[in-house]
């Protein structure tokens, strides 16, 4: 009974995780509002996204287990499992990391910042 508990709990913890992180993903794009795409709106997509691809293929088979009592699954999904989560994170850790940076300059140096974005990149072209 206490598995089942468990169980629950998880069950409960990934639904509430996934639809916060997909109102996330809805929220931001709203149109009119945002003209354009600045660093922080690209990192927090980021971020939503990675949560709710941890979210799927952790939690999943987490709950699939507690359920089952038994790994269902061979044991090459295992360590694939083990890869996709452990690479997840460090995506995770860079994106906050980039986020974390990325406002410590602009409160650092405001008006370099405003600079950097009047700054037309010459872009090529194929003809």
């Amino acid at each position: 009974s206490a598995w089942y508990l468990l169980a629950i709990c998880y069950s409960l913890a990934i639904l509430l995780g996934f639809l916060g992180n997909c109102m996330v993903l809805h929220a931001f794009p709203v149109p009119g509002v945002l003209k354009k795409k600045n660093v922080q709106y690209i990192l927090m997509m980021n971020l939503a996204m990675i949560d709710n691809l941890i979210i799927l293929m952790q939690g999943l088979p987490t709950v699939g287990v507690l359920f089952a009592d038994k790994w269902p699954f061979k044991i090459g999904i295992c360590h694939v499992l083990a890869l996709i989560k452990h690479t997840f994170f460090y995506m995770k850790l860079f994106s906050v990391t980039l986020l974390a940076v990325h406002k410590g300059y602009t409160m650092m140096c405001p008006f370099k910042t405003l600079s950097l974005k009047k700054k037309k990149v010459p872009t090529a072209t194929l003809r």
